[in-house]
């Protein structure tokens, strides 16, 4: 409708507008002031503020039911909390991504969908201690990442059965707790995760903890039991952290490879897969306090890939 009308500067909503269409006010940059939604509104269609990248306050509407993908992709400048209401069923992917400027996030308790990147680099959105919305069962590809002012405590319902890629990289919670219907943690999830210094028991129901998902958390510490239902391992998962004691009794895992050791574990003590079901197992870590490693009886093959991988 309005689509690069870059010379619009304010937009004044009227109460009884229920719906703002696809691509509306697409990339009109001259738009400034405060921009309140009414409370009617209920959805704001895909791309309609998209790249709107001048200075304005967004206000939300409290009937708002649906942002769909990209509504407000791009918008550098715009600030305001972005405070859902209860009605709120379905943010969209990348609905705010890039909204660098914005300075709050309050989720709504029973949001039903959360889009890959819907909040991705909006690096000045505070929030202390988020718990994501009962009704989520996939926390999407990087929804949350590079936002560096998430504290506190991350709280995972059991509703969530799995945290996709890139999810919370950067983000800086103090702890985390894991719901106990998670089965996937993706690549990266939780990477460079820098003020992390403590997680929940991983679920028992976990299959899949992908490469470098815990990377570079250099402040958490621990003891870590992989659990006995795991499938999968990927590279890397604890490089870079101060878990002291890595543990594993499950008999799906055959092979653990190089590639899962492929770090440096500074604090790291303890591995004990005494009571595994592991045959082979490749050994490349860099872990100068090392002193005890419990093998199981099922192991067939042991290689250290560096010589100076258990000094």
């Amino acid at each position: 409708a309005f689509q690069r009308c870059s010379g619009i500067t304010s937009v004044t909503l009227p109460e009884g507008l229920v719906s703002i269409g696809n691509n509306a006010f697409y990339q009109c940059t001259g738009l400034s002031g405060e921009l309140t939604l009414p409370d009617s509104l209920q959805t704001i269609g895909s791309n309609a503020f998209y790249y709107c990248t001048g200075a304005f306050q967004l206000t939300l509407g409290a009937g708002l039911t649906s942002v769909r993908d990209g509504a407000f992709q791009g918008d550098s400048q715009m600030t305001g909390t972005l405070t859902f209401p209860e009605t709120m069923e379905s943010i969209g992917p990348n609905a705010f991504v890039n909204c660098s400027s914005v300075t709050g996030l309050t989720l709504p308790k029973h949001l039903e969908t959360l889009g890959p990147s819907a909040f991705n680099g909006c690096s000045q959105m505070v929030c202390e201690n988020l718990t994501i919305p009962d009704g989520i069962s996939t926390v999407s590809t990087s929804t949350f990442q590079n936002c560096k002012n998430l504290t506190g405590t991350l709280t995972i319902p059991d509703s969530v059965t799995e945290i996709g890629n890139n999810v919370f990289y950067a983000t800086q919670f103090q702890s985390i707790v894991f719901g106990k219907n998670v089965k996937t943690i993706g690549n990266t999830a939780f990477q460079h995760n820098t003020s992390l210094t403590s997680i929940s028991a991983l679920p028992d129901g976990l299959e899949s903890l992908g490469a470098s998902a815990f990377y570079g958390c250099n402040a958490l510490a621990g003891e870590i039991l992989l659990p006995a239902g795991l499938q999968s391992i990927g590279s890397a998962c604890f490089r870079d952290t101060q878990i002291s004691k890595i543990e594993y009794h499950g008999s799906n895992i055959k092979e653990i490879q190089d590639a899962f050791f492929s770090a440096y574990l500074p604090a790291l003590q303890t591995l004990d897969f005494s009571e595994s079901g592991i045959e082979k197992l490749a050994y490349s870590s860099t872990a100068p306090k090392l002193t005890e490693v419990k093998l199981p009886n099922t192991l067939k093959e042991l290689t250290l890939t560096r010589k100076y991988a258990l000094e």
